[in-house]
């Protein structure tokens, strides 16, 4: 599961190791790792200010991370099963999570109180605040629940005929999309409960249904390979991003969140067009499947990595740009490589090794020894200064780039190590593992801040909110989560249904992408949902049914129904003359 920061500039990612990782967007760089859950993180979610992140997991925990540091401010305890899902008020002041526990709960961030159990008969899948943080969203089964946030149900939304995978408010709260496991997305009329729209185009389940910022439209992505873009008025549908024939292993977005980068097990990589869901580029120069790709900065070249060849390319002509090998032992494969934060130089691993080559020159500036396991990733710190790599034995190492010499060493996973990423102030780095946690280090002391845990398989990928206050995570586990960094609660979470390779976030904050074993990429809305329209409505539209005369007995409602099992009704007023 993955979730961006606010501003865009970080995503974080939770995983099956049990941990949540921050990244930088910019250069796809781990800022940080959180470890505090003891299995699998299964969704996150930002703090609407960035500076905390939440997450759950599959140990039922439910941790508020602070995102600067990596430390966990607060665990929520009362969850007796896997927390599926989590949200954060608009304020920031609330927390809601779905547990497989068949209860959602709404809790107090600042004490960690529960304030309210909301009792279910199924799994609770989704949550989500209204707008204006006066009400609450949940599905369960095949059917979503509408609350006031005080305990009530206002309204149910009956219509799919299989397991609801997401439920959401549109931004000015009067609709509710879902998608399901039938294949369709749903609008819905929060007034009512009835169905205003019903999408039909997906040939597989919908994993997850998203209105756009201006309510016009809505985004669905599919098992079947396809994200859509459909109108809300007529049902029409817009456009939909496809064009990889194999599992989308990494993506990355530009600054603006204008461009985006895929990496494919089809052998290439595509450059997409937001906006319009056309593929505008693709590199073709590969003989292997890719298992990493990184914009720079300014988005105008792509570095992509098929773990044999090494290329930078133009991201504006397609061009290659360069090829670097010095340095690589023979027969050496690739792991992972990335760009420095100023675009100057390139890490690359090569089995247990790390090379660092000067982009000008394409010699090689420094080797870094000292994994003795085969290394999954590498970051550099925002200032350069710094690298950090994680390997399949569970080590974590800080070098020094410009002596080229280990500083520590970071410990405490119990799985192989997928992604690390420094926080965007260098502080704190983040690690997501295959132990299912993600863990927040103390980068000048090697400590341990606190663990994201509630993913329920490894963790693949974990990235910062731009202020550090969230992280984003994607797992084996087939979710996107949002973790608060500050007390590691999980805040939001996401269903892609099948394994998340990679994670990213919009410079805004408010787009996610995953890359998944689907083929598809999919975008999704990552930011936290509000409460408030939704609860002025419901106390202004509430509906009260009339009782049965089995339930005016049993709750004493008078009067009573008459001998012949009817009950009276209401006398209407005298029509005006």
């Amino acid at each position: 599961i993955v979730a961006f920061s606010p501003d865009g500039k970080r995503a974080l990612s939770g995983s099956k190791d049990t941990t949540l990782i921050m990244w930088d967007i910019t250069t796809g760089e781990i800022i940080r790792r959180f470890e505090g859950h003891t299995d699998q993180v299964r969704s996150v979610a930002f703090s609407p200010d960035g500076s905390t992140a939440v997450s759950g997991g599959n140990d039922a925990a439910v941790i508020l991370w602070d995102v600067k540091t990596g430390q966990v401010i607060r665990r929520f305890e009362g969850h007796q099963d896997t927390v599926r899902s989590v949200a954060l008020s608009i304020d920031g002041s609330q927390l809601l999570t779905g547990s497989y526990d068949d209860t959602m709960k709404l809790w107090d961030v600042e004490t960690g109180e529960i304030l309210h159990t909301f009792e279910h008969t199924e799994d609770v899948v989704s949550v989500a605040f209204s707008p204006d943080g006066e009400m609450a969203l949940s599905s369960a089964d095949t059917v979503i629940h509408l609350w006031d946030i005080n305990g009530e149900e206002l309204q149910t939304f009956v219509g799919h005929s299989s397991w609801v995978k997401s439920a959401s408010f549109s931004p000015d709260g009067r609709m509710i999309v879902s998608s399901s496991d039938d294949s369709s997305v749903r609008v819905w009329n929060i007034n009512n409960g009835d169905e205003l729209c019903h999408f039909l185009g997906h040939t597989d389940y919908v994993e997850q249904a998203i209105f756009s910022p201006d309510g016009s439209s809505v985004l669905s992505s599919s098992g079947d390979g396809t994200l859509r873009l459909w109108n809300v008025t007529n049902g029409a549908e817009i456009r939909r991003f496809s064009g990889h024939t194999d599992q989308i292993m990494s993506v990355d977005l530009s600054v603006d969140g204008k461009i985006l980068l895929s990496g494919s097990y089809d052998m290439t990589a595509r450059v997409w067009n937001t906006e319009t869901g056309e593929q505008i580029g693709q590199f073709n120069g590969h003989s292997g499947a890719l298992v990493s790709v990184d914009l720079s900065a300014d988005g105008t070249r792509a570095l992509t990595n098929d773990g044999i060849n090494l290329m930078l390319w133009d991201v504006t002509t397609g061009e290659p740009l360069q090829t670097f090998e010095e340095g690589l032992q023979s027969e050496s494969f690739i792991g992972t490589a990335v760009l420095s934060p100023d675009g100057k130089t390139v890490l690359g691993s090569d089995n247990t090794r790390i090379m660092v080559w000067d982009i000008t020159t394409e010699q090689a500036l420094h080797i870094l020894e000292g994994h003795e396991n085969w290394i999954y990733s590498i970051a550099v710190s925002p200032d350069g200064r710094k690298a950090l790599s994680s390997d399949e034995g569970g080590v974590i190492i800080l070098w020094n780039l410009t002596a080229g010499t280990e500083i520590r060493r970071l410990e405490g996973h119990s799985g192989s190590i997928n992604s690390v990423i420094f926080s965007p102030d260098g502080q704190s780095a983040l690690s997501a593992s295959q132990d299912t946690t993600l863990i927040l280090w103390d980068v000048d002391t090697g400590q341990i801040i606190r663990r994201f845990t509630g993913h329920t398989a490894a963790v693949q990928q974990g990235v910062f909110s731009g202020n550090g206050r969230t992280v984003l995570s994607g797992s084996v586990d087939g979710t996107l989560r949002v973790w608060n960094v500050a007390d590691g609660r999980e805040i939001r979470r996401m269903d892609q249904g099948k394994t998340v390779w990679s994670v990213a976030y919009s410079s805004d904050g408010q787009v996610a992408v995953s890359g998944s074993a689907d083929s598809t990429l999919r975008l999704w809305d990552a930011t936290p949902l509000k409460l408030d329209a939704l609860l002025r409505w419901t106390f202004a539209h509430r509906y009260v049914p009339e009782l049965s005369c089995t339930q005016r007995t049993q709750y004493r409602v008078g009067p009573d129904c008459n001998s012949e099992g009817i009950f009276p009704t209401h006398t209407p007023y005298p029509s005006q003359p």
